[in-house]
This record gives structure tokens, sequence and C-alpha cells, in this order.
């Protein structure tokens, strides 16, 4: 959806800045507001899905339409000139206007667009498909953009706007993300019965562990940690070290 302040034709309505009347696009305020809250063009560019020329483009467009600088390029980083610090706000009020006439025009309260969410690969193996199915049942306009990862970096992702939202395991580290609790899940350790320990059972699995030492991906604060919490509280005297492998299993 394109919102224009054009130079004055038919129909259309004349806007000056220093003087100067320009033309200025929803698609260039947007390039221009997700290269400053990313930090760079290239994050900008995959969070809109256009390539980095497109976006730097738009970017450049938009500063020879109002005839200033709004990117120091001296640096790496999407640094703010003066001009784009004043033109920032102006910016996120525009996208937030263009939100809010989507929003009213929903029909009935009807949910529509796309969604983009994280989940764990054990949330993508088990919950997940049966709720994908009963969202598109009861929102059809709805689409769905599922990535997998892990907990730290499906956090990081929601910061920095490339997700609406995440399903992770444990707590959130970044004050920048809201949280809420949506459920509890119980884990319990199995294994064969002429595995299992008939008397002394914390000793017994103590022994067994420290034959089969586990090995966790490296200091994600998912189900990982968990594991290695409850190992250290109920088995004290191991010493347990986070491991580079992609695997949480016992060897043997």
């Amino acid at each position: 959806m394109g919102l224009t302040a054009c130079r004055g034709e038919t129909g259309q309505c004349p806007v000056q800045l220093n003087r100067c009347s320009f033309t200025v696009t929803l698609k260039q305020l947007e390039a221009f507001y997700w290269a400053t809250t990313l930090g760079t063009f290239s994050a900008a560019a995959e969070r809109l899905h256009v390539t980095q020329s497109s976006l730097s483009k738009r970017i450049a467009e938009l500063e020879a339409n109002i005839g200033h600088a709004l990117f120091d390029r001296s640096t790496q980083r999407a640094k703010l000139t003066g001009a784009g610090e004043a033109l920032l706000p102006h910016a996120q009020r525009m996208l937030d206007v263009e939100q809010a006439i989507r929003q009213g025009l929903q029909i009935h309260g009807e949910l529509h667009g796309s969604c983009r969410l994280g989940i764990s690969e054990l949330s993508a193996t088990t919950w997940f498909p049966s709720w994908v199915r009963r969202v598109h049942a009861e929102h059809p306009g709805v689409e769905l953009k599922p990535q997998v990862g892990l907990g730290k970096t499906l956090e990081r992702l929601v910061e920095r706007g490339e997700l609406d939202f995440a399903v992770v395991t444990g707590s959130v580290s970044s004050a920048a993300v809201f949280s809420q609790t949506i459920a509890q899940v119980d884990f319990a350790w199995m294994a064969a019965p002429t595995r299992l320990p008939t008397k002394d059972h914390d000793e017994a699995v103590a022994a067994f562990i420290e034959k089969r030492p586990p090995a966790f991906w490296g200091n994600s604060r998912g189900c990982a940690h968990h594991v290695t919490c409850s190992l250290r509280k109920s088995v004290g005297r191991l010493q347990l070290s986070p491991s580079r492998s992609p695997v949480l299993a016992t060897a043997g």
C-alpha cells in the first residue's frame, strides 16, 4: 500500500520541507525505518524480503526526494544523520497509520496477514502440527511462517523484529523482549529395565552418568539447561560442562 505526498498534481497534496515539495512512499519509509531499527541495510532487506540493492535504492530515492542524507555511510552500521533523526518519528507514525488502516478494513474482526513465529525442534515434531491445523481452520486469512531454531537464536530474532513471537523453553534473558509462561512441561529420565538401579538410587544414577557423560548444546537455556540443573540438583557431585556437540544424549 503506497501513501504519497507529491508535487501537487490533480487530486494530490503538496507537502513542503525546507520550501521544497517532495514525493515519499510507504515503501521508502519502511526501508528507512527497518534499516534504522535493525542497524544494517542487509538485515532490513532480509526483514522486508527484498534484495539489499532494492532496499538501498528505496532509501536513496527517499534521500533524493527530501534533499537530505539520512545515513552516515562512513560506518558499517546504519547510523542516522540529523535529518534521519528528525525523520524517524514521522516514519514510525506513517507506518502506524498504515497498520491502523489495514486493521480497520478487517471484516467482523477476522485476522489477515502473515505471522512469523519461532519454535524449537521438539515443538515442531509434537504439538505444532495440530496447532497449525487449528489456526488454518479458525483463521484462514492468516499465513504462518514458522522458523525452527535454538531458544537463544529465536530470542535474538524476536528482539531484532525478524520474528513476531517465539515459543521457547525456559526464561528469556533480554529485557527488550516481553515473555509470558504459557505451559509447563514435565520431563523424565527413561532407561531399559535392566539398567534401572534396584538400590542406592542416587549413587547408582551417579555412577551410570559418570560412565556415560551427557553432551549438551553449548550454553543454550533450553532443554539442555534444565537437564543440567536437574542433574546438578539430584547428583550434586557430578561436574558437568557444556560441549559443542549438537546432541543431547548419553553415549553407550
